[in-house]
């Protein structure tokens, strides 16, 4: 939720954000755990459906710009945040 309201509040073509997997949870660790290969993505274009924030029903869509290594995962916000090696080039340059 608070990634969607953060697209809603800047410009969201400028917001990159990376989309992981998650994987089973390994015994005795709280939470999922994070696919260590992700895809970093665009919002192109938001749909707004019902009433204002939070009421109502958003749909984002996403473009992939390129792939990353998730090398340290963070709790600094109320989302996952990582550090990442990036992979391939931007519009698969």
């Amino acid at each position: 939720v608070e990634l969607v309201r953060r697209c809603i509040n800047e410009d969201y073509s400028n917001v990159i954000f990376g989309v992981c997997a998650t994987q089973p949870n390994v015994l005795g660790e709280p939470g999922a755990a994070v696919h260590p290969i992700g895809t970093a993505g665009v919002v192109v274009s938001m749909q707004i459906n019902g009433g204002d924030w939070p009421q109502a029903s958003y749909t984002l869509y996403i473009t992939g710009v390129c792939r990353f290594k998730v090398k340290k995962l963070s709790a600094a916000h109320p989302y996952r945040t990582v550090d990442v090696t990036q992979l391939d080039r931007f519009g698969g340059e």
